[in-house]
């Protein structure tokens, strides 16, 4: 810390930047528990029309089932029709992730009991408006529900001379990984 103040930058300021280790452990709960488990998750991509995410999540959903947790997964409508299994709830959202989407989940979530966990696979470029979509970040970031993310690629970055619209989008997408974070139990 003394080579910050000797650069001028306030510890107060750099200390509150970003949550110690121990403020993230001291505010997580303990993934194991005795009982079933409510899972609704939320994801841009869901089989067939997709690749490694929802791929992750089919199995992850699948693994859940076999263990004894109740699982409903919420995807985006793609060009083709999700496929389940049928050992698990797949739902569809009414648009790409903007306020009717909202609206639903907040059903679905207020209707999951209390100990249920909202399981978000966070990827901003699958949350529509070409990966900034900050209002969807922020719904999800206010979450009162346990809420634990998967992160995937979640920065855009900076380049030297890329042009300013893409400046943009790696501000946009900081500003959500800070918005989607900011209550999660797990990351």
């Amino acid at each position: 810390r003394e080579g910050l103040a000797a650069r001028g930058v306030s510890k107060r300021r750099h200390a509150r930047s970003r949550p110690s280790n121990q403020d993230l452990l001291a505010r997580s709960r303990p993934v194991v528990t005795n009982g079933p488990r409510h899972f609704v998750i939320l994801t841009p991509e869901f089989p067939p029309g997709s690749g490694g995410v929802g791929d992750y999540v089919r199995s992850v959903a699948s693994t859940l089932v076999r263990a004894g947790d109740h699982v409903a997964v919420w995807t985006r409508p793609g060009s083709e029709p999700p496929q389940a299994d049928g050992s698990f709830e797949l739902n569809l959202l009414p648009d790409d992730f903007g306020p009717q989407s909202m609206r639903a989940l907040g059903q679905a979530l207020r209707a999951m009991p209390e100990e249920g966990v909202l399981f978000a696979q966070y990827v901003p470029q699958g949350f529509g408006w070409k990966g900034t979509n900050v209002p969807f970040a922020a719904w999800l970031g206010s979450r009162a529900e346990r809420v634990w993310l998967m992160v995937h690629e979640p920065l855009y970055p900076f380049l030297r001379g890329q042009p300013l619209r893409h400046d943009a989008l790696a501000v946009a997408t900081r500003l959500m990984l800070r918005l989607v974070t900011r209550r999660c139990e797990h990351v």
